[in-house]
């Protein structure tokens, strides 16, 4: 399991920017079945990471 004790520091800056180039949203009727599910896999990354970096900046925040 992926817990902010046992990943590296994630930047806001870089979420914002995977969310940019990788944005949440319906697929194209034309795409292909894999295309959609790689398209849902690399969301779901960011949705990971955006979780852990606000995990983070929060524990760094309450424990000052």
């Amino acid at each position: 399991m992926i817990t902010t004790e046992n990943f590296p520091t994630v930047s806001p800056l870089l979420v914002d920017r995977l969310a940019e180039l990788y944005p949440d949203k319906a697929p194209d009727p034309r795409d292909t079945d894999r295309d959609i599910w790689i398209a849902v896999g690399r969301v779901e990354v960011v949705k990971k990471l955006r979780q852990l970096s606000e995990e983070q900046h929060t524990t760094v925040l309450a424990s000052t």
